[in-house]
C-alpha cells in the first residue's frame, strides 16, 4: 500500500512540476505585430527600394524592429541606415508604442524599442539602436525613474 502511495505521489509531483513548467514559459510569448499597425511606418522605409522586410515583434517588455535592407552594389547602405533609423525616430512614440501594448495586452509602457538592420542575403546585422521609455536602467525602481520616451536612441554592440 504504501508503495502504491509513494508512486501517486511522485507523479502528482512530476505532474506539478511540468505543469508549472508550461504555465511559466508560455508567459513570455513572442507576439508578432500586424502590419496594419505599422503601415505607414513600412511605406516610409520602402521608398528606396532597399528596404525589403519589416517586421515588429514583442517580448514583454521589449519590442523589436526588424528591417532587412537589400544593399546592391555600389549602394551607400550608412545613408539607407540613416534613413531608416530617422523614420523610426518619427513613429516611436509613446502614443504608436501604447497602441502597440494594447494589441498584445501588456498593461505597462513598453519598456525598450530595439531596431535592428539586417542585411536581407546573409542576415548579417549592419546596424543596432534601442530606446527606452525609462531613462533609468531600473524600471522597477519609481522613485528615481525619470521618463524619456523613446526620444534617446543609443547605437548598441550587436
Amino acid at each position: 500500500m504504501e508503495r502504491s502511495t509513494m508512486r501517486k505521489s511522485s507523479l502528482l509531483t512530476v505532474v506539478a512540476v511540468l505543469c508549472l513548467s508550461m504555465s511559466l514559459s508560455s508567459c513570455s510569448i513572442t507576439r508578432t505585430i500586424p502590419a496594419a499597425l505599422y503601415k505607414d511606418y513600412r511605406t516610409e522605409l520602402k521608398k528606396n527600394n532597399l528596404v525589403r522586410n519589416t517586421k515588429l515583434t514583442f517580448l514583454r517588455p521589449r519590442l523589436t524592429i526588424s528591417v532587412s535592407l537589400n544593399v546592391k552594389e555600389g549602394a551607400n547602405a550608412e545613408n539607407e541606415i540613416a534613413r531608416i533609423l530617422e523614420a523610426t525616430k518619427a513613429y516611436v512614440t509613446v502614443d504608436n508604442m501604447s497602441v502597440i501594448a494594447k494589441y498584445v495586452r501588456w498593461p505597462e509602457e513598453i519598456w525598450t524599442v530595439t531596431l535592428e538592420v539586417t542585411d536581407v542575403s546573409s542576415k548579417s546585422i549592419f546596424a543596432k539602436y534601442r530606446a527606452s521609455y525609462f531613462a533609468s536602467r531600473d524600471a522597477y525602481d519609481q522613485s528615481s525613474v525619470v521618463i524619456d520616451g523613446y526620444k534617446t536612441w543609443e547605437e548598441v554592440g550587436y
